[in-house]
């Protein structure tokens, strides 16, 4: 079975934000500007992780509304 990288729960959030950030300044507004988020994650033990890497994009609101998924 060959190895498989799989990027960390921080990896992917960066990521995330990253993108999103690109699509809002493509639409000429930004990250700064959210009302609402809402966050899917498979484990929720997670979440502790993901909120660290969150609060560096969302600095002020909205704090995200998170939910696990199966």
């Amino acid at each position: 079975q060959a190895y498989r990288y799989r990027p960390t729960i921080e990896e992917q959030t960066h990521q995330v934000c990253k993108n999103l950030t690109n699509v809002l300044e493509a639409a000429g507004t930004s990250i700064g500007k959210a009302v609402k988020t809402v966050c899917f994650l498979k484990n929720m033990s997670d979440f502790g992780a993901f909120n660290g890497v969150y609060g560096e994009y969302f600095t002020s609101k909205p704090a995200p509304s998170c939910g696990r998924y199966r």
